[in-house]
């Protein structure tokens, strides 16, 4: 007669189903597995099974079920039945969640999230401040996310997850989910954008950031390439100076805040990016040069490869370009005498071919006149 099987197990595997396993039993060929509703109630064979575990399928979550099994040793033919194991007992219950995630929110807060549990109707959160340490409850919830909030910036906080299914009324609670741990930064910055201060350099800015102390602010020569810090500041802006008028530069912000005498970094904020673009000139003057023209003038401007002049015939009207040249005044002939025309200055710098134009001067007018 082949022996009794020994550590037998039986476990939760879904909200549907148990698994059930056993050792090994030395001359046996196969097993018969046995279940009931109760544990002294009556056993139904489920099947002969020549594996050590099996996975019984379509039941009834929250609902308990009793098994045992017994060996089979086939000699000629001839099958011989060994005595019954222990009896075994599981409920099936939701799996425990996969996929938790915890991310900073903010400088007080983190969001905890996780994937749908097939047969749950509600998660609970649990937390605490050590990983091996006592959980306590956030509530229960329909959603796949909870933003747990009142936290202290710079601490680790632990969470982990579990499914429950409501049976007739009755919770049936899964297993908890592996843990994870999370320390609450500042939120990355938002609204940062960047534009020309000069012709050599940019203005980024940014939208305050709660529990901020300071920002650092990098800057890059490629949107994936490498940055460098250029500077930890306190304003919600930072002129990055030096730069090459005509190229593109790359740069993004994170907050920064000092706990304890601890440094504590955010989160990054998007990428943003410019070409340093020339100033726009300066003390532009037009003057009548004769019946029929007027002189426009200008100061030089750093860096810049050239200047465009505009003219119209209103001050809010259509202007058109009437030359791109390289010095600081321009005589505009072929006017009407006494008319009033208007002009306006652009400055330009040439890289590689393209043309990267400053704002426009404020607008000047003259009348021609002898």
């Amino acid at each position: 007669m082949p022996a009794v099987p020994i550590n037998v197990k039986a476990v939760s595997a879904s909200n549907k189903s148990i698994k059930i396993s056993w050792d090994a039993v030395s001359d046996a060929s196969e097993y018969q597995l046995y279940r009931s509703t109760s544990k002294n109630g009556s056993y139904t064979l489920l099947g002969t099974i020549s594996r050590l575990s099996h996975t019984n399928l379509n039941l009834t979550t929250g609902k308990t079920y009793y098994y045992k099994v017994r060996a089979v040793k086939t000699v000629d033919k001839v099958k011989y039945y060994g005595g019954f194991s222990v009896i075994v007992s599981a409920a099936p219950k939701p799996s425990a969640p996969g996929i938790v995630k915890a991310v900073s929110y903010s400088a007080t807060s983190v969001k905890i999230s996780w994937n749908a549990v097939s047969g749950a109707t509600e998660y609970q959160v649990f937390r605490s401040t050590s990983k091996e340490g006592t959980y306590v409850s956030l509530g229960t919830f329909n959603d796949l996310n909870k933003i747990s909030v009142g936290l202290t910036t710079g601490t680790m906080y632990f969470y982990k997850v579990r499914a429950n299914a409501v049976v007739d009324g009755s919770r049936c609670y899964g297993n908890f989910s592996s843990v994870v741990s999370v320390v609450p930064v500042p939120a990355a910055p938002s609204k940062v954008e960047v534009v020309p201060a000069s012709a050599t350099s940019l203005k980024v800015s940014w939208n305050k950031v709660a529990g901020a102390t300071a920002y650092q602010v990098c800057r890059s020569t490629s949107q994936n390439g490498s940055y460098v810090v250029i500077g930890t500041v306190s304003d919600l802006y930072k002129v990055s100076v030096g730069l090459t008028a005509g190229k593109v530069y790359f740069y993004k912000v994170r907050p920064v805040t000092v706990v304890n005498g601890t440094k504590y970094f955010g989160a990054y904020s998007e990428v943003v990016s410019a070409v340093v673009k020339p100033a726009k000139p300066q003390n532009v003057k037009a003057v009548s040069a004769s019946a029929s023209s007027v002189k426009v003038s200008w100061n030089a401007n750093a860096n810049a490869t050239g200047y465009q002049i505009w003219r119209a015939e209103s001050e809010n009207g259509k202007y058109v370009a009437l030359a791109s040249i390289t010095g600081t005044s321009r005589t505009c002939t072929g006017l009407a005498r006494g008319k009033t025309y208007y002009f306006m200055v652009r400055a330009y710098v040439e890289v590689d071919g393209v043309r990267y134009y400053s704002d426009y001067s404020t607008v000047v007018s003259a009348i021609p006149k002898a």
